[in-house]
């Protein structure tokens, strides 16, 4: 709408109502809002045991920490699996080509 040139009582009638209408919508989407963060914060103090923010990142690191460890150790396992896989396998070929009747 434009402000600088004179609205009939009729046209600022209609902006007071589109005004209002988008009040309205924000705070709907404000109380929504509002409720969601309620039911999110309840949600982590349950799980967490806190809904502070500072405290959820320090845990969320502290977690992301653990599974690093964790998925290092696994890696680590695999590997060492693989390496004993791979000398039983020499061995066996080894020995197949010991054997007597081998070429």
């Amino acid at each position: 709408m434009n402000t600088a040139e004179p609205q009939s009582i009729e046209q600022l009638k209609e902006w007071y109502l589109r005004l209002d209408k988008q009040k309205t919508v924000a705070e709907t989407q404000a109380q929504a809002a509002a409720q969601q963060l309620e039911q999110l914060q309840a949600a982590a103090r349950k799980e967490y045991g806190t809904d502070d923010l500072e405290q959820l990142e320090a845990l969320l690191e502290k977690m992301k920490a653990e599974n690093e460890e964790k998925r290092a150790a696994y890696q680590a396992t695999l590997t060492s699996i693989d390496l004993e896989l791979a000398a039983v396998e020499r061995e066996f070929a080894a020995s197949k080509e010991n054997s007597p009747g081998a070429k």
